[in-house]
């Protein structure tokens, strides 16, 4: 009777301790990292002539926003490269380039969403 009671302990033990563990697992990174760039890449004149650098995933400062942050060097309507310039691409669907009208403080939305990376 003994064994059996150490027996089924061990297997709830080994049950909570792979829930935990599939519980802990981060998203799928690459998926989450290509769909954040083409999020990124639709509001680009020219994605397909765009060169990213410095790319990586971030965990927002709220602890549940997922960021890519980076540099972007694309196209512009007239041909030339813009030059690279900073961007972060959310999954609240938020996209922000760093030269973009409205982004005057670039650097505090790069604190906020950009803070900890996967």
């Amino acid at each position: 009777m003994v064994r059996v009671r150490i027996v089924l302990l061990l297997a709830a033990i080994t049950l909570v301790s792979q829930a935990t563990a599939q519980q802990q697992r981060p998203p799928n990174s690459t998926k989450l990292r290509a769909t954040l760039k083409a999020q990124m890449l639709d509001q680009l004149k020219d994605p397909d002539s765009a060169k990213i650098t410095g790319d990586a995933l971030y965990v927002g400062e709220d602890g549940t926003t997922v960021s890519l942050c980076g540099e972007v060097n694309a196209r512009t309507a007239m041909g030339g490269y813009a030059g690279r310039t900073g961007f972060i691409s959310t999954t609240g669907n938020l996209v922000v380039f760093q030269d973009s009208p409205g982004s005057a403080d670039f650097g505090a939305v790069w604190r906020v969403w950009c803070v900890k990376r996967m």
